[in-house]
């Protein structure tokens, strides 16, 4: 007489309602499920120390996951980092523009407000180019301007001045904020 059926996948013996009760059958399926998580855990394991292992490749720049293929997944993710810890993934957002400095001579402090998208002044710099007209730059009389001061939705440029009359130039920004 046949005892039940079976599952498809791990052949488990499954009884029939008018079957009795066998401890050996019950023993026997327990037996294959004890088996079947023993060797998923195994490739758990197995599969966590490769991750380890990928992990601790991912900072070194001239690793590429042992081929020297360029665009592999190794590769693209040390890019990927690179790209992070350099800036480029950090960046919130960059506001460029441009203006030109006042003209001043002798000492008088000449600024300019710019007018920017709102940032978060703790997390944002400003990169300043340009100013005072060559000839002037280097001369021990003029003072090169600067950023005076940083909020929320402008900045104050203190432009150059000194013992001549300096020619007003043109001036770039970008203002860079980080998350």
């Amino acid at each position: 007489m046949q005892y039940g059926s079976y599952t498809e996948n791990y052949h488990l013996l499954k009884p029939d309602d008018n079957d009795f009760y066998d401890v050996n059958h019950i023993n026997s399926n327990m037996d294959i499920v004890d088996e079947e998580l023993n060797k998923l855990n195994k490739k758990t394991i197995q599969l966590d120390e490769t991750v380890v292992d990928i992990s601790d490749l991912i900072g070194e720049p001239e690793n590429t996951g042992g081929t020297v293929t360029a665009g592999t997944v190794m590769a693209k993710l040390n890019a990927l980092l690179d790209k992070f810890t350099s800036g480029g993934v950090g960046i919130k957002s960059v506001q460029r523009g441009t203006f030109q400095e006042k003209i001043v001579g002798n000492t008088t402090d000449n600024t300019t407000t710019i007018n920017i998208s709102e940032v978060n002044p703790s997390k944002t710099f400003v990169i300043l180019r340009g100013g005072a007209t060559s000839g002037y730059a280097s001369s021990p009389s003029v003072v090169m301007g600067y950023l005076k001061s940083l909020t929320a939705t402008n900045f104050t440029f203190s432009g150059a001045r000194g013992s001549v009359t300096v020619s007003p130039s043109m001036i770039s920004y970008e203002v860079v904020e980080f998350y």
